[in-house]
């Protein structure tokens, strides 16, 4: 049985649209590979191996990417009643633990970027924070021992 992938209807719309990208390069590469094999004995060739290589790459994303977008399983926006009030996958929130306040959003294990705030609904932090209201106190545990957030904001 495959991974589900739950994703909103805009993150499923950004990983097609990536997915549409990977494909175009297909043609490029294969004209790189066209071209390389011009240069004479394969076996000594960089430029054939570099494009052989990023073929692969290529591929390997394309794979996963249709993967996800085949199991992906939609996660309904929440009913304006309950919009911002409960944390849920999409939900954008702010944080505080100790004096430092952290902007986060709650999103899918392949849509993780630390860089931008974006944390898993998988993580110990996201699983925590999930089904939670604005001003509870959660306590997540850590390597180091507990940490308590409070829930400024949900958005």
């Amino acid at each position: 049985m495959q991974d589900e992938f739950l994703l909103t209807q805009e993150a499923l719309e950004e990983l097609e649209q990536k997915l549409e990208v990977y494909k175009r390069k297909r043609r490029q590469i294969a004209i790189r590979i066209q071209k390389s094999k011009e240069f004479g004995d394969l076996s000594e060739n960089a430029e054939y191996s570099e494009a052989k290589e990023a073929q692969a790459l290529n591929e390997a994303e394309v794979a996963e990417l249709e993967n996800i977008v085949k199991n992906s399983v939609i996660v309904s926006k929440p009913s304006k009643g309950t919009r911002n009030k409960i944390v849920q996958i999409g939900s954008k929130i702010k944080v505080k633990t100790g004096a430092l306040e952290k902007n986060l959003i709650i999103v899918s294990p392949n849509q993780v970027d630390p860089q931008q705030g974006k944390i898993s609904h998988e993580s110990p932090l996201g699983k925590a924070l999930i089904d939670h209201c604005n001003g509870e106190i959660i306590q997540v545990e850590t390597p180091n021992g507990p940490v308590k957030y409070k829930i400024l904001g949900i958005s």
